[in-house]
């Protein structure tokens, strides 16, 4: 057989091999006290978590921080959020997944 027999025989065609999509959107919840962000996807060493926040429900989001990427990430003490409206996304590590992933549900005010 050749090459593009195999691929196909596989059930991946020779010309997609490797195209790799975003992270899917993780959770984000206050658990326990804390803002905790989950992922949904497989594993994303050397990725990135990444946190936005609002002031007001019709106000821009605004950057917050990021992290490396891990399953479950702590953002800290839900009351140092006091007020504000949150979202979180992943971005790939290029192995397992490429760009940045969708968002995660709002929460807030907290």
């Amino acid at each position: 057989m050749g090459r593009w027999a195999q691929a196909v025989r596989k059930g991946q065609s020779a010309g997609r091999r490797g195209t790799l999509g975003p992270p899917p959107a993780p959770g984000l919840a206050v658990d326990d006290g804390r803002i905790v962000q989950t992922s949904n996807g497989a594993a994303n060493p050397g990725g990135s978590c990444t946190l936005e926040f609002k002031e007001t429900e019709e106000g821009g989001w605004e950057f917050y921080d990021v992290l490396g990427w891990t399953p479950v990430a702590d953002w800290g003490a839900s009351a140092t959020y006091a007020g504000l409206w949150l979202r979180a996304f992943e971005t790939g590590n290029g192995t397992a997944y490429a760009g940045q992933g969708a968002y995660s549900y709002e929460i807030g005010p907290i």
